[in-house]
């Protein structure tokens, strides 16, 4: 496991495109070894999640993550959001 480490982003977009592609490289690690990956969305959809789930349905990402191996689902968060 690597170090937390503290990434500044310019804007919400960057954010997203920062996270879209640790999402990437945590289910291509994922599905490699064991055949599937999991990933669970906590709390509202909006930016800049919003964002990073847009930019995880584009055609992009559709061609390089293997969606038939991933399970997604969404949990509410502690004020049920």
């Amino acid at each position: 496991m690597t170090e937390p480490a503290v990434i500044i982003c310019r804007d919400a977009d960057d954010l997203a495109r920062r996270a879209a592609g640790t999402v990437y490289f945590a289910a291509r690690d994922a599905i490699t070894s064991f055949g599937c990956f999991t990933h669970r969305a906590v709390g509202r959809l909006d930016p800049p999640r919003g964002v990073l789930y847009s930019l995880l349905a584009s055609a992009e990402y559709q061609s390089l993550i293997d969606w038939s191996n991933v399970h997604l689902s969404r949990a509410m968060s502690a004020t049920g959001r």
